[in-house]
């Protein structure tokens, strides 16, 4: 009995680590490992506008008939088109799978808004990367469809939003 118990043992720990969450990440080929490759390049243009200059941004006010994508930063406040205020409140949840590891699932993150009318009536609302289980990744406030386009990782990641006018 003690001759079978050896491959079966390394058969069990081979299985353990093909799990998701023991998977060693693999770089891919030509991609950086250092941690200076996801530091934010200062050079880039960028649309982000912290919450105390929000007003300030008119870049970020393209018409309201047209289509546009908004990049911002936890903590962040932008205005739309029509004068409303949106604001990236918190990450609620992140179980999404990390990047460069197989997952049997790809997992969700979930943020928090607030948007701000222009009377300033205020709603807070959720918006998920993915739809699984009848989750929201669009919510329509206002003049506006806003949808949760992509969400960077991390503790404080941006998130890009396409801001989309109800026609």
């Amino acid at each position: 009995m003690h001759r079978h118990a050896l491959p079966i043992t390394l058969a069990l720990g081979a299985a353990m680590l093909a799990g998701c969450s023991n998977a060693v990440p693999r770089p891919q080929p030509g991609s950086e490992t250092s941690a200076a490759h996801n530091a934010p390049n200062p050079s880039a243009p960028t649309t982000t506008a912290p919450a105390e200059n929000a007003m300030a941004n008119d870049h970020a006010n393209p018409p309201a008939q047209e289509s546009h994508t908004l990049k911002l930063d936890l903590g962040a406040r932008a205005s739309l088109p029509d004068g409303s205020q949106l604001a990236y409140l918190e990450l609620v949840n992140d179980s999404r799978c990390p990047p460069d590891v197989r997952c049997v699932w790809a997992g969700n993150a979930e943020i928090r808004l607030r948007w701000t009318s222009t009377r300033n009536d205020s709603r807070d609302f959720t918006l998920n990367t993915s739809p699984v289980g009848g989750k929201a990744t669009s919510a329509t406030l206002g003049e506006f469809e806003i949808r949760l386009q992509a969400l960077e990782r991390g503790v404080a990641p941006a998130a890009t939003l396409e801001i989309k006018p109800v026609r």
